[in-house]
């Protein structure tokens, strides 16, 4: 039988949280024959392979360090006309499938669905943590946003963040099977090139989703929402220097992509995202000229929306502090991320 969604789970170096991930989808509530399991990773476990084995799912090896060629491998064996997601740290919650189901099948024009998650910590305990869209979403219910997308629909989108955590994202094959020569040659920064694949989709339309159906761990292994618990202020610095850097180097050919294809909306978008990083690494490495981060400080402000004005507030301090100080700014903004996770 042809399974309807393939599920990606995805595991780069990191093997401590995977066996969980895996038994989160064991315990879904759909039929297990409406969807397959692929896990591709750049190690070799026995107990994982088993586990894996014992699910009747598809082990794969990449070395690829870079999170689009690595990601891509897994995608072209995939058999689903929908594609899901899962880190190998998080977990679904066990209607996750079922409502992914559901909802594409409802929506025969549905390129994008995103979903809500809850905050675990690394034994899975729950985390009352709400920096992230989590609280936003909570008022936008079961939102469906129809394409193309225009500036106020970016703005709406922007806002609510659906292009964090791969875990929440699920998407239709046929909106990302155009793209995956790009994908290709993505560093970093996959969730937002899934978000772009599914903005750029003509004739569909996108879902958001207030209900929480994947748990997030957040641990010091994680790079969207990196605990810095048990680090020093150096250590966490450094991590937040590579991260962000690999992070600027996938928005930039992120951005290229929307430009290629033409999607002046999505471009506008992306021209967002990219100068925001931009300032932050700048922040964060405190190396780029002070003349430098004043003309991303005013391109910008050019590209604002209006959805994320208490975002941009923070980022136009961070920049005019980088200006008078960029160790003013550097320490701004670790005084806003060490040990608040």
């Amino acid at each position: 039988m042809q399974p309807y969604i393939s599920v990606i789970v995805s595991a780069y170096n990191r093997r401590d949280f995977l066996q969980r991930a895996l038994y989160s989808i064991a315990q879904q509530d759909l039929n297990p024959s409406l969807y397959e399991v692929i896990v591709i990773t750049n190690f070799h476990d026995e107990k994982i392979q088993k586990q894996i084995t014992n699910m009747q799912g598809t082990l794969l090896f990449d070395e690829n360090r870079d999170e689009g060629p690595f990601l891509a491998s897994a995608l072209r064996k995939a058999r689903g006309d929908v594609f899901c997601f899962l880190d190998d740290d998080d977990e679904f919650c066990t209607n996750k499938l079922r409502i992914v189901y559901e909802t594409f099948r409802e929506f025969e024009n549905l390129s994008y669905y995103y979903n809500n998650q809850e905050f675990i910590d690394s034994e899975g305990n729950t985390l009352a943590y709400s920096r992230r869209p989590s609280t936003k979403l909570r008022r936008a219910g079961r939102l469906l946003v129809s394409l193309p997308l225009t500036i106020a629909k970016g703005s709406l989108l922007l806002g609510l963040e659906i292009d964090f955590n791969m875990s929440s994202i699920s998407i239709r094959r046929t909106a990302l099977l155009p793209l995956m020569d790009y994908l290709d040659i993505l560093v970093m920064g996959r969730d937002t090139f899934m978000m772009v694949a599914g903005l750029t989709f003509p004739n569909a339309s996108i879902m958001i989703d207030s209900r929480k159906l994947t748990r997030y761990r957040i641990h010091h292994g994680n790079g969207s929402l990196m605990s810095s618990r048990g680090m020093s202020k150096s250590e966490y610095l450094n991590r937040l220097k590579q991260y962000g850097s690999r992070l600027l180097s996938g928005y930039e050919a992120i951005y290229d992509l929307t430009t290629k294809i033409g999607n002046r909306s999505a471009s506008r978008l992306m021209a967002y995202k990219l100068l925001d990083q931009r300032i932050a690494v700048s922040a964060i490495g405190a190396t780029t000229g002070r003349k430098q981060m004043l003309q991303y400080y005013v391109d910008y402000i050019r590209n604002m929306f209006p959805s994320t004005l208490a975002r941009q507030a923070r980022m136009s301090v961070l920049s005019l502090a980088y200006v008078i100080s960029p160790k003013l700014a550097q320490q701004l903004y670790l005084r806003r991320t060490y040990n608040q996770i």
